[in-house]
């Protein structure tokens, strides 16, 4: 079998899991109502957990990077809950962004041709995240990278791992929330974080807001940067790898295999890997 050199995290730690579960749902309620609702769904309980996902991803990555102590700046891209997020992480000379599917999987260690699996990148309109690609935040860096890693969707009973449990108050504080502040500039903080904290979580804890219904697992594959811009096509909605994935918007797209992998760059820290094994 070809060597892939894609990382396979199968042992997160339990700790690492749930705290990466309390930040994600509470940025999720914090900042939905000041978020774009890039996947256009209805239901705004769909769009917690989707922010959730997303964050979970980011949040599981960065801490593989932080045990392996591979340096990186996280806090120079942290922006208040209510403003738009810069990048995921600054990283040598560029500009870093996570970019994580959901697999209709149940088990990373079972997917076959993992390197057929989609490097995405949302190009809905001129403005998107394909075309801020070319565009810097920060001065000092040479550009941007993307690093693509997947992981799964359900468990082995086709649960969703991660499951929220949100009550009807807290539901109602986040449409109040996001009714009263929709279409308007935001400039200041609309609340200081205790005031939401306390009406989100006084009657409910952050902690029983959610589930967990098995262990994550993480892909960490392919990264892209300036000189493989050329590799990616545009690509509509579609299935990839016989329905592993669905994408709901247009994107721009590479087969992960075609581009280099994340270990390589990182031989040295990661002489041993904790928290899974490399393919």
């Amino acid at each position: 079998m070809q060597k892939l050199n894609f990382i396979l995290l199968d042992k997160i730690p339990d700790d690492v899991q749930n705290t990466a579960c309390n930040n994600a749902l509470r940025y999720a309620l914090f900042s939905l109502p000041f978020t774009v609702n890039r996947m256009a769904f209805d239901d705004i309980e769909k769009r917690v957990e989707n922010i959730c996902k997303g964050k979970i991803a980011e949040y599981l990555f960065l801490s593989f990077l932080k045990h392996h102590r591979i340096n990186f700046d996280e806090a120079s891209c942290l922006t208040p809950y209510y403003l738009p997020d810069n990048r995921d992480f600054l990283m040598g000379n560029y500009e870093w962004d996570i970019k994580n599917n959901f697999l209709h999987h149940h088990d990373l260690k079972l997917i076959e041709n993992p390197e057929l699996l989609p490097a995405l990148i949302p190009d809905r309109f001129k403005g998107d995240q394909w075309t801020k690609r070319l565009k810097t935040l920060f001065p000092e860096k040479k550009g941007v990278a993307f690093v693509f890693t997947f992981m799964p969707l359900k468990n082995k009973n086709g649960k969703n791992i991660f499951k929220l449990q949100l009550s009807a108050s807290q539901l109602n504080h986040l449409q109040k929330i996001k009714t009263e502040w929709s279409g308007k500039k935001i400039i200041d903080a609309p609340y200081p974080e205790t005031y939401l904290e306390n009406i989100y979580f006084a009657e409910q804890s952050l902690e029983n807001s959610f589930q967990m219904e098995g262990e994550f697992q993480m892909l960490i594959t392919s990264i892209a940067g300036p000189k493989q811009w050329s590799n990616f096509e545009l690509h509509q909605p579609q299935n990839y790898c016989k329905g592993l994935m669905k994408t709901r918007i247009q994107n721009r797209a590479c087969e992960v295999g075609k581009l280099p992998a994340f270990y390589p760059f990182f031989r040295n820290e990661f002489r041993s890997i904790s928290w899974g094994i490399l393919i």
